[in-house]
């Protein structure tokens, strides 16, 4: 896996992309506040992928289960939106479907 490290998108551009993920009130208002935190900041591909993975994480504390694995399934479409770096990017979902292979 890639070291490189990658701008995340502003706020305001952030909040665009996720949403174009998908734009239900619950997520606007309960999980992508969370994603949003790394907002400008420089992370690898894996540091993408735990930041999502963890506001998931934090976003479905007392939910049924089914709620993370349903939010777990689309972890390659929020990493495709959110990051620009074509190499970067195809690491990441590499990295994705690697860890989907070994559970």
């Amino acid at each position: 896996m890639s070291t490189a490290l990658i701008t995340l998108p502003e706020r305001d551009d952030m909040l665009r992309r996720l949403t174009a993920v998908d734009n239900t009130d619950h997520m606007i208002a309960g999980l992508y506040p969370l994603i949003l935190k790394g907002a400008g900041q420089p992370k690898t591909a894996l540091g993408v992928i735990l930041l999502i993975q963890l506001a998931i994480f934090d976003y479905c504390a007392g939910l049924p289960p089914v709620m993370g694995l349903a939010l777990g399934m689309r972890l390659s479409e929020y990493v495709a939106a959110l990051i620009d770096d074509e190499d970067v990017r195809g690491d990441a979902l590499a990295e994705i479907r690697n860890i989907k292979a070994a559970t």
